[in-house]
C-alpha cells in the first residue's frame, strides 16, 4: 500500500523519518529537511485514515516523533507532542507507547526560535533643546560644535 502525494510505503515513511533524523543532527531548522517530514507526516496521516488498527503505525509515530523533535520550529515541535499523545493514547501497551510514556514522565521540553516580528518604526522626535533644520531635517543642539564653528571645518591649529 501506498499513502500520500509522494505514494510512500509504510517503510518509505519509516525510512524518510530515519535518514531525516540523521541529516537533522541534534537540531536544526532546515527548511528542506522539514520538507521531506512534511511528505512522510501526510503519509502516515492518510495510512493511519485508512488502517487505525494497524501495528506497525506505532513505530512509525515513535520514529516520527523522534524526528520531528529534532527540528526546532513550532509546527514540528507541536506536532511531536501530538505524535507523543497518539502513542500514550492509542498504542498504550506496545514498546514505543511504554517508552514514549516513560519520556513524558521525565519530561518534555518544546524547542524552537520565536518567529521574527519586524522592527516597529519610530518617529524620530528632536531632543529637548535642539533645533530642527528645515533644509536638511537633521537636529541640531545648541552646544552643538557645529555650531561653534559655522563652516563645518575643524578648527584650526
Amino acid at each position: 500500500m501506498y499513502f500520500g502525494r509522494m505514494k510512500l510505503s509504510f517503510i518509505g515513511i519509516n525510512n524518510t523519518f530515519q535518514h531525516a533524523a540523521i541529516e537533522a543532527g541534534p537540531h536544526t531548522t532546515s527548511s528542506s529537511i522539514a520538507n521531506k517530514i512534511d511528505f512522510a507526516m501526510e503519509s502516515l496521516n492518510e495510512w493511519q485514515g485508512r488502517y487505525p488498527r494497524d501495528p506497525h503505525l506505532a513505530r512509525s509515530y515513535f520514529l516520527g516523533e523522534l524526528t520531528l523533535k529534532k527540528i526546532w520550529v513550532k509546527r514540528y515541535q507541536d506536532k511531536a507532542w501530538a505524535y507523543m499523545q497518539q502513542l500514550v493514547t492509542a498504542y498504550p501497551t506496545t514498546f514505543f507507547g511504554k517508552t514514549v510514556k516513560t519520556e513524558l514522565g521525565i519530561g518534555f521540553t518544546q524547542h524552537y526560535y520565536a518567529e521574527p516580528v519586524p522592527a516597529r518604526r519610530s518617529r524620530l522626535r528632536p531632543r529637548a533643546g535642539s533645533r530642527r533644520s528645515r533644509a536638511t531635517g537633521s537636529t541640531r543642539s545648541a552646544s552643538s560644535p557645529c555650531h561653534a564653528n559655522p563652516s563645518n571645518r575643524p578648527p584650526s591649529r
